[in-house]
C-alpha cells in the first residue's frame, strides 16, 4: 500500500508525500480495506458504475479502498490549486 499511496499522491501533487502524509492515506487505506471486507455491499455500491469496466481478478474491498483514498487525495486543496 505504501508504494501506490506514494505513485498516487505524487501524480495528483507533483511531489512526494511525507511520512506522516504516507502514514495517514496507508492508514486510511487499511480502515477502509477492512470496512469494505465486512460490508461488501457497501463495496459493490461505491464500484457500481454506468459503464462496463473489466475488474475480474481484483478483491473488491481492496479496490473500493483504493477508490476512497484516491477521492481523499483527489480533494486536498494542493491538487486542486496545482500551479
Amino acid at each position: 500500500p505504501v508504494t501506490r499511496a506514494s505513485h498516487g499522491f505524487r501524480l495528483c501533487t507533483g511531489r512526494e508525500p511525507d511520512a506522516q502524509e504516507l502514514s495517514v492515506l496507508t492508514e486510511l487505506y487499511e480502515q477502509e480495506r477492512e470496512r469494505f471486507a465486512a460490508e461488501p455491499e457497501a463495496a459493490e455500491a461505491l464500484l457500481s458504475l454506468p459503464f462496463e469496466l473489466d475488474m475480474s481478478g481484483l478483491p473488491r474491498n481492496e479496490l473500493a479502498a483504493w477508490a476512497v483514498v484516491a477521492n481523499v487525495v483527489l480533494n486536498l486543496d494542493e491538487t486542486i490549486t496545482r500551479s
